[in-house]
């Protein structure tokens, strides 16, 4: 069988389409890719660093966030294929929201946006400061004290027959002898 110019013309155009069909995100995306991915770790500040994962190897997915501190993406950001994004939050929860990358109006594309809720603990303290700070001494200043002299307590009860403590003897009476 002989093949003319006009069949190998449409056979090589037919496999340009078919490649330029299959390498763009515009045929590719469909609802059964897998969904973007939300992580969080707790940083040293103690606060979550979350990032957005596109686990889809055949092209960028825009998307959304916000998330429970009113935080919110200005405009919608590029999650690359096979990539990830740092968000710009250290907030506990956070919603990301997908859209379709093979439509022009990106409508939300269901089931395939994300949401995560991470508390981390406080920053740990240190357990010995580099150069700690000399510790002040409180030194406590006596209180100024009287010098009262002991007055004896009255005895009400009868006499035990043990001596009380001797008083001091406040005058000396005058020798007149």
């Amino acid at each position: 069988m002989r093949l003319n110019k006009a069949t190998l013309t449409f056979a090589g155009t037919a496999a340009a389409l078919v490649t330029t069909m299959t390498a763009s995100p515009a045929w590719a995306c469909n609802d059964r890719d897998p969904a973007l991915r939300l992580e969080a770790k707790c940083g040293t500040s103690g606060q979550p660093n979350w990032m957005v994962t596109n686990p889809n190897r055949w092209g960028a997915v825009p998307f959304t966030w916000s998330d429970d501190k009113g935080g919110q993406s200005p405009t919608k950001i590029q999650a690359p294929a096979g990539g990830s994004v740092a968000l710009p939050t250290h907030a506990s929860i956070v919603k990301v929201v997908a859209y379709r990358p093979d439509r022009g109006d990106l409508p939300v594309w269901q089931r395939h946006g994300a949401f995560g809720a991470k508390h981390c603990a406080g920053a740990p303290k240190p357990s010995k400061p580099g150069n700690p700070a000399p510790p002040k001494k409180h030194t406590p200043k006596p209180a100024p004290t009287k010098a009262r002299p002991a007055t004896p307590s009255p005895t009400t009860t009868a006499p035990s027959g043990e001596a009380r403590p001797a008083t001091p003897v406040k005058a000396q009476p005058k020798f007149t002898g």
